[in-house]
């Protein structure tokens, strides 16, 4: 759901409702959350947050003005969706009797390193913009160990389930 308001109105600070944007109007999005039991157990939320960081880095990826950087991203962005897609069937599948907490804290570990890899994306981006070459390249090294460490929880995870 979208809806504008006028900067002279009040905004609406109500819990379901986050803002997005900035200028004459300020837009809106509600947000609209998993069914609660879809996010029973530890698992299915770790699972969430990953997706969520996932997210972040596609958004990041597609305001990349630099487009040699913004294709690398993208392609780095495919792993990250591949895993996104295993840890999904895996939670479907559920876990192995007594391995749960370390998938879920596999899962999470994997979120955080997404949540670096987005940032390390950030600074490349902000690198490319002051035509920084070498710190686009070491910071686009940082991300794909990031991805292949990201890779490797996921695949734990897969063993795992």
């Amino acid at each position: 759901m979208i809806r504008r308001t006028s900067a002279a109105a009040q905004p609406d600070r109500s819990a379901d409702q986050a803002p997005v944007g900035r200028g004459r109007g300020l837009l809106r999005i509600a947000r609209q959350g998993p069914d609660s039991s879809q996010l029973e157990g530890p698992w299915p939320r770790a699972v969430q947050r990953f997706e969520r960081a996932v997210h972040r880095f596609h958004d990041l990826t597609e305001g990349t003005s630099d487009r040699p950087l913004r294709r690398e991203l993208e392609r780095i962005g495919e792993t990250l969706d591949s895993c996104l897609a295993d840890l999904q069937a895996a939670r479907r599948a559920g876990a192995r009797e007594g391995r749960e907490t370390m998938v879920v804290r596999a899962t999470h570990r994997a979120a955080t390193l997404c949540a670096h890899s987005t940032e390390a994306a950030l600074m490349a981006g902000e690198r490319a913009r002051r035509r920084e070459f070498e710190d686009v390249i070491r910071c686009v090294d940082t991300i794909q160990t990031l991805v292949k460490a990201i890779r490797e929880l996921v695949d734990t995870c897969m063993i795992h389930h």
